[in-house]
């Protein structure tokens, strides 16, 4: 793709559906497109734009898609996510957001979603929130304020009246907050280096040590950040870490879950009820958590009691839910099935490689090896996997099938 920093946006916002860390995602999707520093700003502030207000524009998006977000190819999905943030919180005109985005659907491969990309963002972009209706005082902070169910119902317990004030309030005004090095400046002096190389603003923020500022492109690729002079780290958490009060000589432990946030992943297979990605997927759907997905398990397929064939009918149940995916390859047999090399089962791995890369897929593959050159592994061993008996012969198996798998990506023109 050409240097747009609409698609680096979008491209990112695919990739952090999987993998959840923004930051990190971002700043590699910025350094593999070749962005000036305006194009890098921009592609930035869509992307936590649309981190930031996602409860609120998926709730308006919803309103004029029958079926649902979730049901939409992943790059769509994003399009239609940062159109909305551009032109309700980004002063871009309502008709460029569309066109844009519009434009994007070619850029991804997804034309023939233009029309529903098109009608759908036109009236969204324009939808009115004070006429909106909420089941309750929870949905309403939830899509107002872009919080969890779990945030929602806590702050209306305990703020009823502060509730919405809270969620909607922005400590930081847009503006990146930065920990300065007191090893080697102070606040003030950071703020002064910062604009003396190129920031576009810098201030003093409300947590002693904190700075606010703005900058064409990310923070990470300052010199004064290669350099140690600050960090990237929020207001709250600076404010976590003052609270604690260590003192020279004190031994502090961390126990947070950086960077980003953890998700449960949770993987169909015979040995348990849910034997199936179908089965799988209504579990997942009833939990109802962004912190709880699914491993996508094709192989796994062919050892279902009740015959799930792995693709498309596997891939079509789990496709809203998952976020992992598992590489192994097999034979539903009687009286057992086994495992074989990559790409000379049942699987159909070169249909649904050629599926995920379509459908925006930028998780990771990960090779879990059954497969054995010269004997099978039993069902009783992959349930209960340890010992020698069932280590034997892996290592060997693993190098065939990761070979397998590459030279099906490259016949793919994926690789």
């Amino acid at each position: 793709m050409a240097a747009n920093p609409r698609a680096a946006a979008v491209a990112a916002l695919v990739r952090q559906e999987q993998d959840g860390f923004s930051n990190l995602i971002l700043d590699a999707e910025l350094r593999r497109r070749e962005l000036d520093g305006r194009d890098k700003a921009f592609a930035s502030a869509i992307f936590y734009t649309v981190l930031e207000h996602r409860g609120t524009i998926d709730f308006i998006l919803e309103q004029f898609l029958p079926k649902g977000l979730a049901k939409l190819d992943a790059p769509v999905r994003e399009i239609l996510r940062a159109a909305v943030a551009q032109a309700r919180y980004m002063q871009v005109p309502v008709s460029a957001a569309v066109n844009e985005a519009v434009k994007l659907t070619r850029s991804f491969k997804k034309s023939s979603a233009s029309g529903l990309v098109n009608a759908v963002l036109r009236k969204a972009c324009v939808y009115d929130l004070d006429k909106a209706v909420f089941k309750d005082e929870i949905e309403k902070l939830m899509v107002l304020g872009s919080a969890s169910r779990e945030v929602a119902e806590f702050l209306h317990r305990h703020y009823p009246e502060e509730a919405l004030g809270i969620l909607t309030h922005t400590a930081d005004g847009g503006m990146t907050s930065l920990r300065a090095n007191p090893l080697k400046v102070s606040a003030a002096q950071l703020c002064e280096l910062l604009m003396q190389n190129g920031a576009k603003s810098a201030e003093p923020g409300i947590v002693p040590g904190s700075v606010l500022a703005r900058f064409e492109g990310s923070p990470a690729e300052q010199e004064l950040f290669r350099q140690g002079y600050y960090h990237v780290e929020g207001q709250a958490s600076q404010l976590a870490a003052l609270c604690v009060e260590a003192k020279p000589g004190d031994t502090v432990l961390d126990l947070c879950a950086a960077p980003g946030g953890k998700t449960l992943l949770l993987e169909a297979d015979p040995s348990v009820n849910t034997s199936n990605h179908a089965a799988l997927a209504r579990l997942v759907e009833a939990i109802g958590s962004p912190r709880v997905r699914a491993i996508f398990d094709p192989g796994n397929c062919l050892y279902d009691p009740l015959g799930e064939t792995p693709y498309p009918d596997g891939y079509e149940a789990i496709r809203p839910f998952f976020a992992h995916v598992h590489i192994k390859d097999a034979v539903r047999a009687v009286p057992e099935s086994y495992c074989v090399k990559v790409g000379t089962g049942q699987v159909g791995y070169p249909a649904l490689l050629r599926r995920l890369a379509a459908d925006g897929y930028a998780g990771w593959l990960s090779m879990e090896t059954h497969y054995r050159l010269d004997s099978h592994l039993t069902e009783e061993q992959m349930r209960l996997p340890g010992g020698a008996g069932f280590s034997a012969g892996g290592a060997a198996a693993t190098a065939e099938s990761v070979a397998a798998l590459k030279d099906i990506l490259q016949k793919e023109g994926l690789l």
